[in-house]
């Protein structure tokens, strides 16, 4: 699974995944920026991960896009 780091190479993995949603062409099916982030990240990683772990990955994936986490408003730093 890409959120399980156990060696230098899955953590590898799951850093080039995270660059894809988050800065190269997954960015744009998930929108991060827009209201509605959370479920798009949902439907499109919900192919691929499942339960918490889709839940951490798609909030990394917020994060790093936004540099905020889902659920912290714009107004709150």
């Amino acid at each position: 699974m890409a959120t399980e780091e156990t060696s230098p190479s899955a953590a590898a993995a799951t850093q080039r995944l995270l660059t894809y949603w988050a800065h190269g062409p997954g960015r744009a099916k998930i929108m991060p920026e827009v209201e509605g982030a959370w479920d798009r990240c949902h439907v499109e990683l919900g192919k691929y991960i499942q339960g918490r772990q889709l839940d951490g990955f798609c909030a990394r994936v917020i994060h790093e896009a936004t540099g905020r986490w889902p659920g912290q408003h714009r107004d709150k730093d």
